[in-house]
């Protein structure tokens, strides 16, 4: 099932990044990302005092992540919009979601702007 309505309306195509670790042949190793499974979600500029904290420690933005309640996004993961090349990492531990006994369906997280290491 796909976000509800309006949501459905303004959503963009992202992809999760998925890490790939091998090792270097000298004993280290080497991490690159690659292109997994793609999803829908509205991502938000937050509007707040904590968005304003952060930028203040050098944090690019704070964002709103909302997604299909299916759809699990975990602490850490990158994930980038198809459309810009934009990338993002989740922060929150904790996501809200609506009920299954509701209608609307709907998830959310939180999620910082982030460069890739090899960027």
């Amino acid at each position: 099932m796909g976000l509800p309505g309006m949501l459905n309306a303004v959503a963009e195509k992202f992809v999760i990044l998925d890490r790939i670790t091998s090792s270097d042949g000298m004993g280290g190793f080497t991490s690159t990302y690659v292109d997994g499974a793609e999803f829908e979600a509205v991502v938000e500029l937050t509007n707040s005092l904590e968005e304003s904290v952060a930028m203040q420690q050098g944090v690019s933005g704070i964002y709103d992540v909302t997604v299909s309640r299916n759809m699990r996004l975990k602490e850490r993961d990158i994930f980038r919009r198809v459309s810009d090349g934009k990338t993002f990492r989740i922060t929150s531990k904790d996501e809200s979601k609506t009920p299954k006994t509701t209608e609307l369906d709907i998830r959310k997280a939180r999620a910082e702007e982030y460069k890739l290491a090899d960027e």
